[in-house]
């Protein structure tokens, strides 16, 4: 039945990231209401996407779900971009929601590593509001990498604050 019904979905040339992301919710809001209440997971979406959203609500819709749902509910997303072409911006903004992250494939090879390989890198955040205070009479921060607004996230103060941090294969 589930493959006759996945035969039956046909692209018509349009993304509609916020239908998407509702359903996610929808279907997450659903499975953690039937569960326990003593279990307290996070949760993750997993959202495959070219992030060219250009039917359904616009760029600040998504991200109020996407904030919402991070802030609220402990659901987490994970944004596989699939393709060559992709909105960078929204990317960029959709990864400063405590965390999100991005990756994106670009062959069947790159998405099983990503599945199989680095799965737990990529749904398992390791620490939130993670503050790092630098002393040294010697050394200055330059520039912080691997975060969005990395820069910004030095202070006046030598203090380097990271909203979500995971780990990373060696």
């Amino acid at each position: 039945t589930l493959n006759d019904r996945i035969d039956q979905i046909h692209a018509d040339g349009s993304t509609n990231m916020e239908s998407g992301m509702t359903m996610a919710l929808k279907m997450l809001t659903d499975l953690r209401d039937e569960e326990s209440a003593r279990r307290a997971n996070n949760n993750r979406i997993l959202f495959l996407t070219d992030a060219m959203p250009n039917v359904g609500g616009g760029d600040k819709c998504l991200l109020e779900l996407a904030r919402r749902a991070a802030e609220r509910s402990s659901i987490f997303i994970t944004y596989i971009g699939v393709g060559l072409n992709f909105n960078s911006d929204l990317v960029y903004e959709l990864t400063k929601i405590r965390a999100s992250n991005y990756f994106s494939v670009h062959s069947r090879e790159s998405f099983r590593r990503i599945l199989l390989t680095d799965f737990n890198y990529i749904v398992t955040p390791i620490a939130f509001n993670v503050r790092i205070f630098v002393d040294s009479n010697k050394y200055e921060i330059e520039h912080v990498f691997g975060i969005p607004e990395g820069d910004k996230a030095v202070t006046a103060n030598r203090i380097i604050t990271i909203d979500t941090y995971s780990a990373s294969a060696v």
